[in-house]
């Protein structure tokens, strides 16, 4: 869900035509959007000097699109805004090669209605980011003497709470939140509630989810189950412990992001928390547990 009265976008694009048939599309959800457009690096920066851009979306025309000034000037000027790149062809490669360098989708023109589910996620998680920003500044950095410490928690909301809090423990925390999130998050819904990647699929078309979290909640069977949190803090690294008290998982399967997989409402999360949250993270066992690590900056300790 996006928060924002109006979204802000900035399209670079050498055709105008092609501007006009994104613009369409992002215009067919219930969003207010303001789309500008501009067909220069030139253009674009005078573009960034003028307002702060929600999101941007570039069409990739170079093969070598991780090298170029439009990359190169939202890296240094667009203050962490999500980049979307739309490509008429391209390999899984390619793909991955832009992922790596930053990019926070590609979405592939024959398929352009992905453009505004992955368009709604990223302006999602950039507003979790600069919310949680405004939370490091209240923070009271006595957490940081812990070095040993265990949580356990049931609800969605209390995995959302812990996770915003543990991300303070971290160097960089707003790189943090989105994977321990996601984890404890999973370690809920997929783990001790046992919904399938089929069934989540099924409630998210027909926005039954929340309901049906809370249902399974309630049921006798998953009253006493809990999520268990075992952190250690080293002056090296930062170590979470999660384990749910599912019968676990094929995880191997998640743990490489998909470039290819912007249209789908899910199935992303563990990829995207492995390269963009966390130093290193493991599955043990059957995939009831995972190891997240965090290295520590000296600083913080």
């Amino acid at each position: 869900m996006i928060d924002k009265e109006t979204c802000y976008i900035l399209v670079i694009e050498n055709s105008d035509e092609d501007f006009q048939v994104m613009r369409q599309e992002l215009n067919k959800r219930d969003i207010k959007v303001r789309c500008f457009h501009v067909d220069s690096v030139k253009s674009m920066r005078e573009a960034l000097e003028i307002r702060e851009w929600d999101l941007f979306i570039a069409q990739c025309h170079d093969q070598d699109f991780c090298r170029s000034q439009v990359l190169d000037l939202w890296k240094s000027e667009g203050r962490g805004a999500p980049f979307i790149v739309v490509t008429d062809t391209i390999d899984r490669d390619q793909a991955v090669r832009l992922l790596d360098c930053g990019v926070c989708d590609v979405v592939a023109r024959e398929n352009l209605n992905s453009l505004v589910p992955s368009m709604e996620r990223w302006l999602t998680n950039h507003a979790i980011q600069e919310e949680f920003r405004e939370k490091i500044k209240l923070f009271d950095d006595t957490l940081l003497l812990m070095q040993h410490a265990s949580f356990q928690f049931q609800t969605l909301l209390d995995a959302r709470k812990l996770a915003d809090q543990l991300a303070l423990l971290c160097p960089e925390p707003e790189k943090r939140i989105f994977g321990l999130r996601e984890l404890f998050v999973n370690a809920v819904e997929h783990g001790n509630l046992g919904i399938t990647y089929q069934e989540k699929t099924l409630l998210n078309e027909k926005n039954a989810w929340d309901e049906e979290v809370e249902r399974r909640l309630a049921l006798p069977e998953n009253r006493n189950k809990f999520v268990k949190v075992d952190i250690e803090r080293t002056t090296e690294e930062i170590r979470f412990l999660i384990q749910d008290q599912g019968s676990g998982f094929d995880w191997k399967k998640y743990m490489e992001r998909d470039p290819f997989l912007s249209y789908k409402s899910h199935g992303y999360g563990i990829a995207m928390a492995k390269g963009g949250s966390f130093d290193r993270m493991d599955y043990q066992g059957n995939g009831n547990t995972v190891l997240a690590v965090v290295l520590a900056a000296a600083k913080n300790l």
